[in-house]
């Protein structure tokens, strides 16, 4: 038995061997070996049978990543692997470039679009296939898109202007034009810029943007194109609305300044009404309607204004762009003369005060404060002891009040026991109410009868004592008929 186990392992010992010398010698045959200027892709230890020639490859588009040739080859030659046999070495040994011109090493990856001329060697045999790359056609990853504005309004915050396309690179852009009603680009918005975030940071594009009329438009958006991708192009229409007016609320919106007779100054005295869209009619006017000022007419007469009150009249015409304003009326004043100098108000202004002071010391001396206080606490302590009189006034009425609503609510309940007791016998059963008035009446006789024995009894008692005239005594309390 132990010799038949040492022959069994002896065995098994020279078939792994037989085995592991089979594997390495495969190994040695089957590894590709790479000759100078060249890179072996597919190798077989055998004679090739017959020429072939290899057809140009095609189908590869560009993709913005990398085709390696080393790892993509038998795909490359996939068409002519009929004509690859295991008796044949395929080595892939140089490449020239869309020119013609002719490389020193094979590159290991090809990214951009073009075609590439290749030479296989077969077993000696060298033979030429071409790669092409084509170029691939752009699309948009996020369609153009502009959010409409009034006239106006244009806010690069909120009316943002979006494209994005899927190939673009970094010396490329995405170029916007507005064209107008008549699909004409408007000069001042050809071929501007936009960030990916559809806001515009040139400040002249802002605004253009911001003047364009009430109507309708096109957006024109271009990806520029490169050889390893097309130029991509679309045209959107968007409108710009009518714009509700209104009138500016600034501080220097609104000025409505006076002056002395026969001084009137242009700059100084300058009438400004403003609105937010538009210009603003003014005319000036004397109470009799005499016009002094227009500004639509040119008129301007208010240095001949006499010492009075004017009427400022302001609007605003409708337009295709905005709202009108209806007519806002305002006053303004002709003084008769020039006031102090400053100097001199402030002079007033500080002798007054001085003025108020003296008197208040001169009352503080006086004792006058004193007595005013004095007649201040007696007035309070009077008030305070006439509203506690009333308080308490107030509230001995309020006890009453309670006391009575008490008694009342006392009333109510005495009242509801009652009735409640006079519900409990009606709901009662004929025999047993019977009953019970029958033993009520029962008592009452009862009652009756001591009563009435009770009652001929002091009548004997005070007979016997008008007899004897004895001391009368108190009568015995009958009792309540009443009664239960």
């Amino acid at each position: 038995m132990v010799r038949r186990l040492q022959k069994s392992a002896l065995v098994a010992a020279l078939l792994s061997l037989c085995l592991l010398l089979v594997v390495a010698v495969f190994c040695f045959v089957a590894v590709p070996v790479k000759a100078a200027g060249a890179e072996t892709f597919y190798s077989a230890a055998a004679e090739r049978e017959a020429a072939m020639h290899f057809t140009a490859r095609s189908g590869l588009v560009y993709n913005g990543t990398e085709y390696r040739l080393n790892r993509d080859l038998n795909a490359l030659l996939a068409a002519d692997s009929d004509k690859i046999t295991d008796d044949m070495t395929v080595t892939l040994v140089g490449y020239a470039d869309i020119d013609g011109v002719e490389a020193d090493a094979l590159p290991s990856v090809v990214k951009n679009a073009g075609t590439y001329s290749l030479e296989i060697t077969a077993d000696g045999e060298t033979n030429g296939c071409v790669i092409t790359v084509e170029q691939a056609v752009n699309e948009w990853v996020r369609v153009p898109n502009v959010i409409p504005w009034t006239y106006g309004a244009f806010d690069t915050q909120v009316n943002r202007i979006r494209a994005v396309v899927k190939y673009l690179d970094d010396e490329k852009t995405v170029l916007y034009s507005v064209l107008d009603g008549d699909e004409n680009a408007i000069d001042a918005l050809t071929d501007f810029t936009v960030r990916r975030d559809g806001t515009i940071v040139d400040s002249a594009i802002v605004e253009a943007l911001n003047g364009l009329k009430v109507g309708g438009y096109k957006l024109k958006v271009v990806a520029e194109g490169t050889d390893n991708y097309k130029a991509l192009e679309q045209t959107i229409s968007f409108n710009i609305d009518k714009a509700k007016n209104a009138w500016a609320s600034g501080a220097d919106d609104l000025k409505l300044p006076s002056w002395i007779v026969g001084k009137y100054d242009k700059k100084e005295n300058a009438i400004i009404v403003n609105a937010v869209y538009g210009d603003v009619n003014i005319t000036v006017t004397d109470i009799n309607g005499k016009e002094y000022y227009n500004s639509t007419t040119g008129l301007n007469k208010l240095n001949d204004c006499e010492v009075g009150k004017y009427l400022v009249k302001a609007w605003v015409d409708e337009t295709e762009d905005y709202d009108a304003l209806v007519e806002r009326t305002f006053t303004i004043e002709v003084l008769n003369k020039e006031g102090l100098p400053w100097w001199a108000t402030l002079c007033i202004a500080l002798g007054a005060g001085l003025l108020v002071v003296l008197i208040f010391l001169i009352l503080w001396k006086k004792g006058v404060f004193q007595f005013i206080t004095d007649k201040i606490v007696v007035s309070i302590r009077t008030k305070a002891s006439v509203d506690a009189t009333i308080a308490s006034v107030r509230a001995a009425k309020l006890m009453e009040e309670g006391k009575r609503s008490v008694a009342d609510a006392k009333r109510r309940e005495r009242i509801a026991a009652m009735r409640e007791r006079a519900k409990a016998q009606r709901a009662l059963p004929p025999e047993e109410r019977a009953a019970r008035i029958e033993a009520k009446a029962q008592l009452e006789a009862e009652k009756a009868q001591r009563n009435l024995a009770r009652s001929e009894a002091l009548k004997a008692k005070a007979k016997s004592l008008r007899g004897d005239d004895a001391p009368s005594e108190p009568a015995t309390e009958m009792e309540n008929p009443s009664d239960e």
